[in-house]
């Protein structure tokens, strides 16, 4: 079954999983299936209709004879309101309320402010953006004309709650693709920031997936403050196989450059890597 559009009813139950199009979450059940190869962007609904109809087949078949009925009604002739006694008030009213409903700002925890809060979350990840856009006019403007019953949520919230909880849920995410690969090779490096003069460290991992695709993931980068002795930089790096609960027997090659704190991280002392350890 190939995807040409979201129309498919099993959209109703799936999204696409963030930042790994390749997959799907059931929202019923929250398994991730997959639904074609990325690097051909070949992508089909089969295995999510047959997770829905082996594991969610009541729900299903309620979504279908809804669509069934909404079809059959779209296409029954509709008798002029007026014509029956009565229904020129209930016309007026069942209008009236459909225009405040539109005008209705939306509460904080409805599904769909829950729904553009996170693509706007996601937004501001992916494109480095400040959680201060939101208190921008322009894009308070361009807000209200895409949706006016969305009231943008706050910086706080945005830093405090919805970006460190989707942190969270993407970090469990790439944590489980780590732990499926069977050797991980390691680049590190220490650089310092021209303006401010602030030193930073970065940890970064490569590995083959099951189905032989290359993977990469940024594991840390931080401030590095105080001296960068091999000890320290060692210490940072064993910081980051901890924070992400990476065992030593996946640990395959550390790539670094050729400055000597960074070739010290293999020197014998009690912070020593014990890992193949590669200049480039």
């Amino acid at each position: 079954m190939a995807e040409n559009n979201k129309s498919s009813i099993v959209w109703q139950f799936f999204e696409v999983k963030f930042l790994d199009e390749s997959k799907a979450v059931c929202k019923v059940c929250h398994v991730e299936i997959s639904r074609g190869s990325v690097q051909n962007r070949r992508f089909t609904t089969s295995a999510l209709s047959n997770h829905l109809r082996t594991r969610h087949g009541a729900e299903l078949t309620q979504a279908e004879n809804e669509r069934r009925q909404q079809s059959s009604a779209s296409t029954q002739p509709t008798p002029c309101p007026t014509t029956l006694p009565g229904n020129r008030k209930r016309l007026a009213d069942t209008t009236i309320e459909a225009v405040l409903a539109k005008r209705q700002t939306w509460d904080i925890d409805h599904p769909s402010a829950v729904l553009a809060t996170k693509y706007l979350a996601e937004m501001i990840a992916t494109d480095l953006q400040p959680y201060s856009i939101v208190e921008d006019e322009g894009f308070i403007r361009y807000s209200q004309h895409l949706e006016p019953r969305f009231a943008l949520p706050s910086r706080r919230r945005l830093s405090e709650r919805t970006v460190p909880d989707m942190y969270i849920k993407v970090k469990d995410g790439i944590g489980k693709l780590l732990l499926a690969g069977k050797k991980i090779a390691f680049t590190t490096d220490i650089w310092t920031e021209g303006n401010t003069t602030k030193a930073f460290i970065g940890v970064s991992a490569h590995w083959i997936d099951s189905e032989w695709n290359r993977k990469f993931a940024v594991l840390t980068c931080e401030q590095f403050s105080g001296r960068h002795t091999g000890d320290m930089t060692a210490v940072k790096f064993q910081a980051a196989l901890a924070e992400w609960k990476i065992p030593r027997e996946l640990c395959l090659v550390v790539i670094r450059d050729n400055a000597s704190n960074m070739a010290n991280t293999n020197t014998d002392t009690r912070y020593k890597l014990e890992y193949n350890n590669k200049t480039c």
